[in-house]
């Protein structure tokens, strides 16, 4: 528990505990989960996925008490075959696991926002902090090297934990919509930023959605670049913006209209500006 953020309360220590591994009301869902890993890693397994809910301890009041989601996963994303090319789990793969819990909870992704700052028991740099304004929602990211060196674990494990509370407070009920579908031409257009390699993805993909509220329906990223004819501290983003009239088609006056809207809110709100090339 101690690498987890436990053993500092006194009162949450069992005074008869039925093993010495559990003598500390958990302050976190993670350990049993690692612990999970490697009693399967050593028996030859090493595709591994689990997930808990169930509650933590902050301290010994009732309010202490709270609930939470933890899941992980280790090892190859799927088994070898002749169709695809083998790859190991990773943080995106984390990451569509805690969004899955958002939907569950109709809190919608463009509503979160990003925080480096994790416990411990993460990896510095490859992992953050979700919230939804000031709210922590929750933790995704990989397991620190240290803790997988201490369970004996010798491949990255990713993990995530999710606050059902907190995310309960941000719980909307959905509103039973009309489903409507345009019989009007939808449009994409590609564009390529220049950004600081501080801006986050997410800062951008957020403003263009702002740009044309009504009628831009889906931003994709789809490239990331650094490196030869990108500025030294910069980055390139390649974003895929999908715009669906619903009333009729759009003339390229209006199209060119939403594109340099695009390309204004971008450079006023993170200072990227048009890769060139």
């Amino acid at each position: 528990a101690c690498l987890f953020g436990g053993g500092k309360d006194e009162k949450l220590i069992l005074t008869n505990p039925i093993s010495q591994y559990l003598n500390t009301m958990r302050p976190c869902l993670l350990p049993n989960l690692i612990t999970g890993i490697k009693k399967n890693y050593d028996r030859g397994y090493k595709s591994i996925n689990f997930f808990e809910t169930g509650p933590v301890y902050c301290n010994d009041l009732p309010e202490g008490q709270i609930t939470h989601t933890a899941f992980v996963r280790t090892g190859a994303y799927q088994s070898k075959n002749w169709l695809e090319k083998d790859r190991t789990y990773d943080f995106f793969d984390i990451k569509a696991d805690f969004f899955a819990l958002l939907d569950c909870y109709h809190i919608a992704f463009q509503s979160v926002r990003y925080d480096l700052q994790t416990p411990n028991w993460y990896h510095p740099g490859r992992s953050c902090g979700i919230l939804s304004g000031t709210t922590l929602i929750g933790y995704i990211g990989e397991i620190h090297p240290e803790i997988q060196k201490f369970y004996g674990i010798k491949q990255r494990i990713y993990a995530g934990e999710f606050f059902n509370e907190q995310a309960f407070k941000l719980y909307k009920k959905p509103k039973n919509k009309k489903l409507t579908l345009s019989s009007f031409q939808s449009i994409h257009r590609d564009f390529a930023f220049i950004v600081k390699e501080t801006i986050a993805a997410e800062a951008v993909i957020k403003t263009v959605y702002k740009a044309e509220t009504a009628l831009i329906k889906t931003v994709d990223l789809f490239d990331v670049y650094q490196g030869q004819e990108i500025p030294q501290g910069n980055k390139s983003l390649a974003i895929r913006v999908h715009i669906h009239p619903t009333d009729r088609t759009l003339t390229e006056q209006e199209i060119d209209q939403i594109t340099q809207n695009i390309i204004l809110r971008v450079n006023q709100t993170t200072g990227g500006y048009l890769r060139e090339n």
